[in-house]
């Protein structure tokens, strides 16, 4: 069988001062760490251990398969999303503005 790859988007945030959360906006998948404990990195390796444990079960159970790998995150953490990206954007475009 052929191996094919996923392409999964997130964030990671601080989360009200008590720690960090990250968020797979395809799969709906959310992990959260304490800020004393944990840093954001390390949410982020629980969120891509997360993601591989959550495909690969799916996967085990075809029944399930389907709709297990077209749930979205709520519109709220996709807006989110967007937005982040869109700043990101507008900023790096902005700095080689400034740059002239």
């Amino acid at each position: 069988m052929k191996r094919s790859s996923i392409t999964v988007n997130g964030y990671t945030e601080e989360y009200r001062k008590n720690g960090f959360v990250a968020v797979s906006i395809e799969l709906g998948l959310a992990t959260q760490g304490d800020p004393n404990e944990q840093t954001r990195q390390d949410v982020m390796n629980r969120l891509e251990y997360l993601i591989y444990d959550y495909i690969s079960t799916s996967f085990d159970k075809p029944e399930y398969t389907n709709q297990l790998l077209t749930r979205k995150a709520g519109i709220s953490q996709r807006l989110k999303y967007y937005l982040i990206r869109l700043l990101e954007f507008i900023k790096l475009n902005t700095f080689f503005y400034e740059k002239i």
